[in-house]
């Protein structure tokens, strides 16, 4: 604890900051399919409970919502982060969301939000692993809506120039489906790659002393399949074990990297 500063220190101390140490979690999907299906939700959730646990924080509840971040109504529209973020300034808890692109895609919001939960210093990300006061100030919050405009823009760009080549759609937005449906499947399977970390998190063995083969052989008993619905086999599972291993070994470095580690 020596030479901590700031809330670390307060809360660590026993001061002010002590009925902090909860938390309320944030996620969201941007379409009806993603929430129905509920594999982005789970996985947030999931990160939120183990990054919480790892702190020490009780969490309190955890808010969904199945809306866009994007746009200067987002933030009005999504009656849950309301609900989320008046919980947590009511209870003195901090806010955590998965990454900060679930909180909002809009830069303008940043003003919503610290009107309703003034001290963003309690708004933590998981992924950036820094709070919202943080992200604001390194642009992460602006690079998040750059982000989505960008790829709006290369959409109607691509859907232009087809028209021009004399393409002709049987559906006008089929290039943004497909846009879509790219990003869907990228986000499913990176689902199933938390899914694994989620799994080898849960085991008394650290993740390096387990096998391919003992791995692939616990998700089949525990009935995770691959994204085709398949039992897995060591081909399968060979590329995303090595993607869950690298999740769990950065998770491990940021929490230990973390001025808050080991304060509570």
């Amino acid at each position: 604890m020596k030479g901590m500063t700031g809330r670390g220190a307060e809360v660590a101390a026993g001061g002010k900051g002590t009925e902090a140490l909860r938390a309320v979690g944030y996620v969201r999907v941007s379409t009806p399919r993603q929430g129905e299906r509920g594999i982005s939700l789970s996985a947030q959730e999931a990160a939120i409970r183990t990054f919480a646990g790892c702190m020490g924080w009780d969490v309190i509840d955890i808010f969904h919502d199945v809306h866009t971040g994007a746009g200067p109504d987002s933030f009005i529209e999504r009656k849950n982060l309301l609900e989320a973020l008046k919980l947590a300034q009511a209870e003195n808890a901090y806010v955590v969301t998965d990454n900060w692109a679930r909180l909002t895609r809009h830069e303008d919001t940043s003003a919503d939000i610290k009107r309703l939960f003034p001290d963003t210093d309690r708004l933590v990300s998981i992924k950036e692993a820094n709070t919202f006061t943080e992200a604001a100030r390194l642009g992460q919050i602006a690079r998040a809506e750059a982000e989505r405009n960008e790829i709006s823009r290369r959409t109607k760009a691509g859907l232009a120039r087809l028209k021009d080549q004399g393409v002709r759609f049987g559906n006008p937005n089929i290039l943004e489906a497909q846009v879509k449906g790219a990003q869907a499947i990228t986000e499913k399977a990176d689902a199933i790659v938390r899914q694994i970390a989620d799994v080898l998190r849960s085991q008394e063995r650290h993740h390096s002393q387990l096998t391919c083969r003992e791995v692939a052989e616990l998700l089949n008993q525990k009935g995770v399949r691959t994204g085709q619905n398949l039992e897995w086999t060591t081909d399968r599972l060979h590329p995303k074990l090595r993607k869950a291993r690298a999740i769990l070994d950065a998770e491990q470095v940021s929490y230990t990297n973390d001025p808050l580690y080991g304060a509570f």
